[in-house]
């Protein structure tokens, strides 16, 4: 028995250097944490850079988008505090809009309380303007929520009439019992990780002793080894290090999402509760 555990010793040693020596496997084991790292130094410096430059263009983000009211009845002062800006007349706001001073220009027709139907104007064609419609069509209607209910609420109810609701998930289980919505996304998302990372190393330590036998065949050095040890203690030492091998990869990974998983995380407001 000890001469047996000795032999699957020496062979589990051997096949441990030989694999983590092999330049594919500092590679994989390395790509975690060098990946994470460049998130957590580019991360901050990209958020820097875009908080920065929407300082910078508030102004002309204010004024992105156009309006023109025919009706007479909507427009007030408040409308360039809400990042509209007015035009007098049709031809104005279509120069403007030609000359790129302004991305969507937005003309309320005479008609528009009893039809609620707004002319959108915009330069590029009607495919393109698709992608950006959210944004700026989500603002005009909240400014006309405000427009028509006017002084008639009081300003908290005008605030919540404009948005709503802001809706957070509630999960209820068979026995009644209840669980945020976030909550189970967040254990749903880490059990994905580590179910991913486990995946990883058992292909990867299973494709290092597809490769090691096949070394050792190609060589001839299996012939020589069996005539020292048995075929189980070799495939047995082998296993116990591949397997070694895999575990160790997958300790560094968790590792290094540990330490520096939250960190990156910080940086999005929506995800920087999440815990492994």
């Amino acid at each position: 028995m000890g001469n047996t555990w000795g032999e699957i010793r020496t062979v589990f040693g051997e096949e441990f250097r030989r694999t983590t020596r092999r330049i594919a496997f500092r590679v994989m084991t390395l790509a975690v944490p060098v990946i994470l790292l460049v998130l957590l130094i580019a991360v901050p410096l990209v958020r820097d850079l875009t908080s920065d430059g929407e300082e910078g263009e508030g102004e002309a983000e204010a004024g992105r988008i156009g309006l023109f009211d025919l009706s007479g009845e909507l427009l007030t002062e408040e409308a360039t505090e809400e990042g509209i800006r007015v035009f007098p007349d049709l031809e104005a706001g279509v120069t403007a809009l030609v000359a790129d001073d302004i991305e969507s220009f937005f003309v309320i027709p005479h008609d528009y309380v009893e039809s609620g139907r707004v002319e959108w104007l915009r330069t590029g064609s009607a495919v393109t303007a698709g992608f950006f419609a959210e944004e700026d069509t989500r603002r005009i209607q909240s400014w006309l929520r405000e427009a028509l209910v006017g002084g008639a609420l009081l300003a908290e109810v005008k605030t919540r009439f404009v948005s709503p609701a802001d809706f957070e998930s509630i999960v209820v289980g068979e026995e009644g019992s209840t669980k945020e919505g976030a909550k189970e996304v967040e254990l749903l998302s880490v059990s994905y990780i580590f179910a991913v990372m486990l995946m990883m190393a058992i292909l990867t330590g299973s494709g290092y002793l597809l490769q090691s036998v096949a070394e050792e065949k190609e060589n001839r050095m299996i012939e020589v080894l069996l005539t020292s040890v048995s075929p189980l203690r070799l495939m047995v030492g082998k296993v116990l290090a591949l397997g070694s091998v895999g575990l160790l990869q997958v300790i560094v990974w968790a590792v290094s999402i540990g330490i520096m998983g939250p960190r990156i995380l910080e940086n999005f407001p929506n995800l920087g509760e999440l815990t492994f």
